[in-house]
Formats: structure tokens, sequence, C-alpha cells
């Protein structure tokens, strides 16, 4: 669980308490129809090749309130850049 808080556009879930997931996703999904929801994954360039990352964007592809996806390469040279294009 998540202990970062941030003011202002971006928030961050800090004090995610023991409830029924339906319960958290369903208050989350309410709040998105306002508030769009946008998910960052920081990761190293090494990270982008592993099966995991296949996975969890999948798994994330389900997700219906998630309005965009971020992945934030962490010490990425030009040559990571170029060898993914």
């Amino acid at each position: 669980m998540s202990d970062f808080h941030q003011h202002g556009p971006v928030t961050a879930l800090p004090c995610l308490v023991d409830r029924p997931m339906e319960q958290l996703e369903g208050e989350i999904a309410r709040l998105a129809r306002k508030f769009p929801v946008s998910l960052v994954i920081p990761m190293i360039p090494s990270e982008m090749a592993r099966p995991a990352l296949r996975t969890i964007l999948r798994e994330l592809h389900e997700v219906a309130y998630l309005h965009s996806l971020v992945i934030s390469r962490n010490k990425a040279t030009l040559h990571d850049y170029e060898r993914e294009t």
C-alpha cells in the first residue's frame, strides 16, 4: 500500500484500509467519472523486456476506471530509446 501523499492535481492513495476490494473499486470508479485516473509506473530500461510487464499491462487493460498509463523510463539512455522503437 502506498505511503506517499501529494497535494494538488496529483494524488496518491496513502491510507488503504482493510475493506472489500469491490467497495474500494466502486469508490474509485465513481470518482473517476469526475476525476480521470492515471497510473504512473516507474521502471528502468531492462525491465521493459521482462515478461512481467506484458502481464501487468494485460491486467491494467481490464481496469475500467483507468484513463491513462504512463511508464516513466528512469535511467534511460538515447540507446535505450532507439532500441525500443
